[in-house]
C-alpha cells in the first residue's frame, strides 16, 4: 500500500490520484496496526513491515500535511522498534 500510495501521486489526474493515494496511505496504516500483521512480523516478515513503514513514511512526509505527516514521523520509530526486536 505504501508503494501504491507513492505511485498514485503521479497520475495524470492529480486530484483523483491524490485522493486515491491518501486512501491507500490510510489503508496501509490500518494494515500495519492489525494483530494479523503483528503475528506475521513475529514469524519472519519483519523486513516487509520495515519496508512498508518506510514507504508510508515517505508518502506522509513528502506529499501531505497535518495528521498524515505526524503519523509518518511516528511510523519511522515503529520501523526501528520492529528491527530491534529481530537481531
Amino acid at each position: 500500500m505504501g508503494l501504491l500510495s507513492l505511485g498514485l501521486l503521479y497520475m495524470e489526474d492529480e486530484e483523483h490520484g491524490s485522493r486515491l493515494a491518501k486512501a491507500c496511505f490510510h489503508r496501509g496504516r490500518e494494515l500495519l496496526e492489525t494483530d494479523h500483521l503483528q503475528n506475521k512480523i513475529a514469524s519472519g516478515l519483519e523486513l516487509h513491515a520495515i519496508q512498508a513503514c518506510l514507504l508510508l513514511e515517505m508518502h506522509a512526509v513528502m506529499s501531505t500535511c497535518g495528521f498524515e505527516t505526524a503519523y509518518g514521523l511516528r511510523i519511522h520509530t515503529r520501523a526501528i522498534e520492529v528491527r530491534k526486536r529481530f537481531p
